[in-house]
């Protein structure tokens, strides 16, 4: 039950809004994952730093496989936080040693863009489709991870590839492509990652890593 707790807000997870509640003492949090026919899926119960978590499945088969898988996912980003990870919405093209981050809204062409590199440029492959971990290493190199979660595209690959560069894609009638200004890029990158603003603490990692 969610009396007597704060709701704090949402988290978007390929449109399937999950909601959020805090206790008074502010040690856990409670969230109601729900699919995109907004059925619950899973309650998830989490500790506040999420290195503990107690889920309960609902529904039939396929809601609890998205019920555990979300969970698994939204405990993952946000314990994993304090290291320097962060879990970014983004498709990645690699090759034997370099990976690029396409960051956009969902819709924009991402995977599209992805595809055009694999089709035309040689020894370009998938890493990831749709949630990648960027880590920041103690020796300030910046590496991308394959997880098991790839959005629509089965894509589940256990390697990595140093970070040589983002990519904002914006859709338009002609190609250009030119530099950001550093907080221009900052905001970008961070409007991609899995975050909880109202946690500071894991926020503030988050965004020093940025």
């Amino acid at each position: 039950t969610t009396d007597n707790l704060d709701h704090v807000g949402e988290i978007d997870c390929g449109g399937c809004a999950h909601k959020i509640w805090r206790t008074h003492e502010a040690d856990s949090y409670l969230i109601l994952i729900h699919d995109v026919d907004q059925t619950l899926a899973c309650t998830l119960l989490t500790t506040h730093n999420f290195s503990r978590a107690t889920c309960t499945l609902h529904g039939n088969l396929d809601a609890q496989r998205f019920g555990l898988n979300n969970a698994l996912m939204i405990c993952y980003s946000f314990s994993a936080a304090p290291r320097g990870l962060l879990m970014i919405h983004a498709s990645v093209p690699c090759t034997p040693d370099a990976a690029y981050l396409f960051l956009g809204k969902s819709g924009t062409g991402k995977s599209t863009h992805t595809q055009l590199w694999l089709r035309h440029i040689p020894n370009v492959e998938l890493l990831n489709d749709d949630n990648p971990v960027v880590r920041l290493m103690p020796d300030g190199t910046v590496r991308v991870y394959g997880t098991p979660w790839s959005g629509k595209t089965p894509c589940y690959r256990p390697i990595y590839r140093p970070l040589r560069g983002i990519l904002k894609l914006q859709q338009a009638p002609h190609n250009a492509i030119h530099r950001l200004p550093t907080v221009s890029a900052m905001s970008e990158v961070l409007a991609s990652c899995s975050t909880m603003p109202w946690d500071l603490s894991t926020y503030r990692h988050i965004c020093q890593t940025v």
